[in-house]
């Protein structure tokens, strides 16, 4: 009996500690998302507010990231860690000439919104990767903030 209870106590104890065994995932963008709000330098940058939804809409299905800029549609692939915390999500984009460019950033998702932190866009490094959802005077940091559509 009291080796019963010192295996299930053993079991418990790590669980209660935030240990435990079940994985807690973050869950991936999926489907339709509007740009909601976006920072840069610490302030908010108000002029995608102005630009059509169909212009701060970006679509995430799998590991493909699509949106309109200009008159093209737009696509990046993208991958997640959802093991790290906060969950980590890199877009990689082909550009012309063969240029591969990358962009390390953070993500979470709260209900209907999705908030990404990237630093660097297009010329970041892992190494470079915000560990907060925040930006500072005179950083690379971008913040966005997402609906669900």
């Amino acid at each position: 009996m009291r080796h019963a209870f010192l295996v299930l106590l053993s079991a418990c104890v790590p669980a209660l500690a935030g240990g435990c065994d079940k994985e807690v995932k973050q869950p991936t963008p999926d489907g339709p998302f509007v740009i909601m709000a976006v920072e840069l330098n610490g302030n908010p940058d108000a002029s995608f507010a102005e630009k059509p939804e169909l212009e701060r809409t970006i679509t995430f299905s799998g590991n493909t990231m699509t949106r309109i800029r200009g008159d093209q549609e737009v696509s990046s692939d993208v991958t997640y860690d959802t093991k790290k915390s906060p969950a980590h999500i890199t877009i990689t984009e082909n550009k012309p000439g063969g240029r591969v460019e990358s962009t390390y950033g953070i993500f979470k998702i709260e209900g209907d919104t999705l908030t990404i932190c990237m630093k660097g866009v297009g010329e970041g490094k892992e190494e470079d990767r915000p560990k907060e959802f925040k930006t500072v005077k005179g950083g690379k940091e971008f913040l966005m903030t997402l609906r669900k559509k």
